[in-house]
């Protein structure tokens, strides 16, 4: 019996069941576990708060092809030197964001540039009358203010069609150009600075005008527009910045010229364009003279195919040259094009201070007749002047200081008066410019330049289409090489490896 007991004794007692222990090996393991998952959750949680904080341009990568999320350089040089509190309003909800889906993202990008951008979202269906005080329309999508001025963005030119006639004539699809970001620059830099140059366009003598367009254009750049006339004999005001004469088809009188003459002496400056009449304006010839230059009779014709449209010589496409009145092309090394364009001379008696300077020009294949309208052909024949021929100037007129060397005061000297000629209209002509952008460029470069606008800002539009992608053949066998062969090689290795040291254990 006592061995019996003994026996009996050192059976191992059974555990009481119960549904939840809290100890022993499985208990520990689940605690590890749980814990480990709630020490997972909590640093995606503190990741997520702080990823939160990041900037945007550093969360989100930009894999667009033409950087269509990324500041431009002028972008962040503007957002660098902001000295005052910008309020950029976005008059826009769910609909209007998904209308404009770049906006968005743009404007998160500035403001995470600056601490002085603060970005309010005003939705129009609960905020019905906030834009009235800014005579804001039922198309204003952004208000940007500053302490100075304000000023408004349309939500119509945020983009542009680049290809309209290619569109209509030829049934392309359609290619647009993403402009806010040259928009938003501009306005802010326009509600900061101290003061805004203002251009005045001469009329009463058939010229040609700027169109709605381009007026937009010009203002969207910071400057302000106002038509003149001085058949009264008032002069040119004494806040123009620049004037412009456009192609006159008649002749400026005797009180006209002067008051030119005597706003240019005292050191304003002008954008003017050749004539496109036959007439004789002898006072609009003398103001090109005294400045060094005379506007050549007769078209220009372009000789390499090269630098010309296919059959047509008159269209020409020049070479540009680097200068800060051609900063917005050469920086983006863009194209104009120039049609029915007459040459322009340097003349050769001109004073010492006065510098002229080939903007564009054509080869020397190229040449000039004179009688364009009787020629019965294209092509060059005798008597037709050669190339090369410059298109567009840029001329200085300087003042050194008394005393100094004539090398020195090319040196030292300020420009004091600014003028830009160009020798056809077809810069400002939509028909033309809706195809060659940068014949706009050109013209805001020029006036930037000449107005003295050292931070002016232009950046150009960038594309929104879908372009497709193209491989060469070698591309092609590059990456066929890499998803049928190497990738798949790789996998099976991996998986022998895996395998053999499974079967070794």
């Amino acid at each position: 019996m006592a061995n019996k007991q003994k026996s009996n004794n050192l059976q191992p007692k059974k555990e009481k069941s119960s549904l939840v222990r809290f100890s022993g090996n499985r208990f520990r393991n689940g605690s590890f576990s749980a814990t480990m998952i709630l020490i997972a959750i909590a640093i995606v949680v503190v990741l997520n708060l702080i990823v939160s904080k990041v900037p945007s341009k550093y969360r989100e990568l930009d894999m667009s092809g033409n950087k269509l999320y990324t500041l431009d350089d002028q972008s962040e040089e503007l957002l660098k030197r902001l000295d005052m509190d910008v309020t950029i309003y976005f008059l826009g909800n769910k609909s209007i964001e998904d209308r404009y889906p770049e906006l968005s993202r743009l404007l998160g990008n500035y403001e995470d540039g600056s601490d002085k951008i603060k970005i309010v979202r005003k939705d129009p269906e609960l905020y019905p009358n906030f834009g009235t005080k800014y005579e804001a329309t039922s198309s204003t999508v952004l208000i940007v203010e500053s302490e100075k001025r304000t000023k408004l963005i349309d939500g119509t030119d945020l983009y542009t069609l680049t290809n309209q006639e290619a569109v209509y004539y030829y049934g392309e699809a359609e290619k647009y150009e993403f402009n806010g970001e040259n928009l938003i620059a501009n306005a802010v830099n326009y509600v900061t600075t101290d003061s805004v140059p203002k251009l005045y366009t001469l009329t009463g003598h058939g010229e040609t005008e700027f169109d709605d367009t381009l007026q937009e254009y010009i203002k969207n750049s910071n400057i302000t527009l106002e038509e003149l006339s001085l058949a009264t004999g008032g002069g040119v005001p004494e806040d123009a910045s620049c004037i412009a004469i456009i192609a006159p088809k008649s002749d400026l009188n005797d009180t006209e010229t002067k008051a030119v003459s005597k706003y240019l002496e005292a050191g304003g400056n002008a954008m003017i364009f050749g004539s496109e009449t036959n007439k004789e304006l002898p006072n609009f010839n003398s103001l090109l003279e005294q400045y060094g230059v005379t506007m050549e009779e007769g078209i220009v014709y372009e000789g390499d195919a090269n630098y010309a449209m296919t059959d047509s010589p008159t269209y020409i496409v020049p070479k540009v040259e680097t200068h800060d009145a051609n900063s917005i092309v050469n920086e983006n090394n863009g194209y104009i094009l120039m049609t029915d364009a007459k040459s322009i001379a340097e003349t050769e008696n001109h004073k010492d201070n006065i510098s002229v300077t080939t903007l564009f020009s054509t080869t020397e294949s190229s040449y000039r007749k004179e009688n364009a309208t009787d020629s019965k052909s294209v092509g060059k024949e005798k008597g037709d002047s050669e190339g090369p021929f410059a298109l567009g100037v840029a001329i200085t007129v300087t003042e050194g200081t008394e005393g100094e060397t004539e090398e020195e005061t090319e040196s030292t000297a300020e420009p004091k008066t600014k003028l830009v000629v160009y020798g056809s209209t077809s810069l400002i002509s939509q028909n033309i410019y809706m195809q060659f952008s940068y014949n706009v460029a050109e013209v805001l470069s020029s006036l930037g330049w000449m107005c003295d606008t050292e931070d002016s800002i232009a950046i150009a539009g960038k594309s929104i289409s879908s372009e497709a992608l193209t491989l060469t053949e070698g591309d092609v066998n590059k990456w066929m090489s890499v998803y049928l062969i190497m990738i798949p090689v790789i996998t099976i290795a991996a998986g022998i490896f895996v395998t053999i040291r499974r079967n070794r254990k």
